[in-house]
C-alpha cells in the first residue's frame, strides 16, 4: 500500500517569496528580450491594423514617459447629497476612588 503525500500548506508571502518571484519575473523578461527586440515588437504593435491595439500600446508608453494621469473618484450621498463622516473615539476616562485626587480634596 502506498504512503499518501501530504501536502504542505502555502508558506505565507514574505519579502523573501516576493523578491524571488519578482527575480522570475526579470529572468522571463530578460530570456524574452534576448530572443526578441523589444524595440522592434512595439513599434510593430503600434503599427498594427486593430486601432485598439495601438491605441493601448501608446497608451501605455506615454504612461511610462510620463507617469498616469490621476484617477479621479467621485462619491456622493443618498440622492447625489454630500457624504456623512461621523468620526467616533473613545476615550478611556481615569478611575475614581484610587487617586491623588481624592487625597487632596
Amino acid at each position: 500500500m502506498k504512503k499518501k503525500k501530504h501536502h504542505r500548506a502555502a508558506k505565507p508571502a514574505g519579502r523573501r517569496a516576493s523578491k524571488k518571484r519578482h527575480t522570475d519575473v526579470h529572468a522571463i523578461v530578460e530570456a524574452v528580450f534576448s530572443r526578441r527586440d523589444p524595440v522592434k515588437k512595439i513599434v510593430a504593435l503600434l503599427d498594427s491594423d486593430r486601432p485598439t491595439v495601438s491605441a493601448r500600446v501608446m497608451e501605455r508608453m506615454l504612461d511610462y514617459a510620463f507617469g498616469r494621469p490621476p484617477q479621479r473618484v467621485e462619491t456622493s450621498g443618498p440622492r447625489g447629497g454630500p457624504v456623512k463622516v461621523v468620526v467616533v473615539t473613545q476615550i478611556p476616562r481615569p478611575e475614581r476612588g484610587s487617586g491623588e485626587a481624592e487625597r487632596t480634596a
